[in-house]
């Protein structure tokens, strides 16, 4: 079972190769996703669990995947990525959507998640139930390692479809 800590260490060590892979710095990458250097020096160290969109804005800004972040096996050539970020509201609820068809293909219900995560069964009960409006990435990385999913599968496309854009 995946530890919220190590959840957090993974990110924190993916996001420093990321940065350092495009020689990027945490000032950049703050004003890129509209936070503080700070913060991203606590996302670093692993001590502050970052909402998901957040997380989606930083792998955005770094042109890399969540998994990557997560990994910190950053794919050395990579295409530059079209668009923005879905809006928060949108992105929220296509995590939810996505959340809850890997569940149902996991043949699992809230209660065997909680189990298999150690999560409370209040809280991941309220983010598939869309009540917990922006998750932190430590509690999406543990319900996809516990529903044996790849993070990627349940993050939504980080960018506008072109056909939305126009």
């Amino acid at each position: 079972m995946m530890t919220k800590e190590e959840v957090l260490k993974q990110f924190g060590e993916g996001l420093t190769k990321a940065l350092e892979k495009d020689s990027k710095n945490k000032t950049w990458l703050a004003e890129a996703v509209g936070t503080q250097n700070q913060i991203i020096n606590e996302y670093q160290k692993g001590v502050k669990d970052p909402q998901m969109y957040r997380v989606a804005l930083i792998a955005r800004a770094l042109n890399v995947t969540v998994d990557e972040l997560m990994t910190g096996q950053i794919r050395a050539k990579r295409k530059a990525l079209k668009g923005e970020v879905l809006p928060a509201p949108e992105f929220y609820k296509e995590l939810n959507k996505r959340l809850n068809m890997v569940l149902e293909q996991a043949k699992m219900n809230n209660n065997q998640l909680a189990v298999k995560t150690g999560i409370n069964p209040g809280t991941t009960m309220n983010i598939l139930n869309g009540k917990r409006k922006q998750p932190r990435l430590s509690t999406i990385a543990m319900m996809a390692a516990g529903m044996g999913a790849n993070i990627n599968q349940l993050i939504p496309d980080l960018v506008i479809s072109e056909s939305k854009e126009n």
